[in-house]
């Protein structure tokens, strides 16, 4: 089979399609999520909650719920296939870029811009677990190092290095130099 699904009005995003190949669904710049019947290329709803564009979209394994990441930082839970509006989830400080549902549709997990993957319990739509990467300077020892300012050492400090130092160069109380 071979079909274009028309209907949005400015590039898709992303697309999830079902696990038994019925249902396709699709975000982009519009700022719309649209369904779609896989087999017939008929568009089946045309979702438009978010305030920014689409750009991450994910079916449940059985087919009644979607999950969308919106580039004001959100993710919106909808029903399917009437497209209710069930949740906005909110804690991204960023654009949401990929969402993720668990196989049995209880847990959602949705990456973002600001570094961070959530995971979320769709039920009660709570954030259960936010999972962030080492910034940069994360646990970097910088005891002892030389040739850079009070400044530059206070900002590596800022990015989450660490110093078992004081300013004038002394060990800190309790301090173990490694």
């Amino acid at each position: 089979m071979r079909a274009t699904l028309s209907g949005h009005t400015g590039p898709v995003y992303d697309v999830a399609l079902s696990v038994d190949g019925r249902l396709l669904a699709s975000g982009g710049l519009d700022r719309t999520v649209r369904l779609w019947d896989a087999s017939s290329g008929r568009l089946l709803a045309t979702l438009q909650s978010h305030a920014g564009l689409v750009c991450g979209v994910a079916l449940s394994a059985d087919g009644r719920l979607l999950a969308s990441g919106n580039f004001d930082g959100t993710v919106e839970l909808w029903q399917v296939p009437d497209g209710q509006p069930l949740a906005t989830l909110t804690g991204h400080t960023g654009p949401v870029y990929g969402v993720a549902l668990s196989a049995d549709g209880k847990l959602l997990a949705s990456g973002g811009l600001d570094g961070t993957v959530r995971l979320w319990d769709v039920s009660s739509g709570t954030c259960v677990r936010t999972l962030r990467s080492d910034r940069r300077y994360e646990r970097m020892n910088i005891t002892g190092v030389t040739g850079i300012t009070a400044a530059q050492r206070a900002a590596m400090l800022a990015l989450g290095a660490v110093d078992h130092q004081g300013p004038a160069g002394e060990a800190l109380a309790g301090a173990q130099l490694t």
